[in-house]
């Protein structure tokens, strides 16, 4: 494939388009004869294939990548890896498909440049739906306060989500909660 110009389409912008516009078939069929690509990164931003399928929300696309064993846990050029994304979305889809793969609670879990885990992200862009799904998946705040982070935006009731799952898997973990925490959630 060529650009208006004449010039030869470089494979990492061919994959990225193609996730872009969620034509599985067309992924597939490009990933089979390129399959270098699958995991590559785009040389001006460092995107991968999987982050463009969830930022497209392109639920099919993501699902067929992952079956074509797409890294759940690659980086791109800021430590993002495609849960990072997916978490932002306001299409569930891609998150929950994501959660459902055998590294999808190792992704939930994984902390970008910046300190922050998909959880974060979901706070941020005031997603309590993608902050349950991923507290229930047992994702962690890596230590950073997201909860306290979703509030100073506004967006309480991600915060009180993110205190319920909390509050919730305390117990589990520990077996009993701790003397005076009972019922708390901070």
């Amino acid at each position: 494939m060529r650009t208006q110009m004449g010039e030869p389409v470089p494979a990492d912008a061919m994959t990225l388009a193609l996730c872009k516009l969620g034509d599985v078939a067309a992924v597939q069929a490009y990933l089979k004869k390129n399959p270098g690509m699958l995991n590559s990164k785009s040389e001006k931003k460092g995107l991968l294939p999987l982050q463009v399928a969830a930022g497209f929300e392109q639920p099919e696309v993501v699902k067929a990548l992952l079956e074509l064993n797409a890294n759940l846990l690659a980086l791109d050029n800021y430590a993002m890896t495609p849960m990072h994304v997916a978490a932002s979305k306001e299409n569930i889809e891609c998150l929950t498909i994501m959660l459902a793969d055998p590294k999808g609670k190792e992704a939930a879990n994984t902390a970008d440049e910046d300190g922050s885990t998909p959880l974060h992200h979901a706070a941020y862009s005031g997603l309590k739906a993608n902050v349950e799904a991923l507290m229930a998946a047992g994702a962690v705040d890596n230590g950073k306060t997201a909860a306290m982070e979703a509030t100073e935006k506004g967006f309480d009731e991600c915060a009180a989500a993110i205190a319920a799952g909390a509050a919730a898997a305390a117990p589990a973990e520990g077996g009993e909660a701790a003397e005076g925490e009972e019922g708390e959630a901070e």
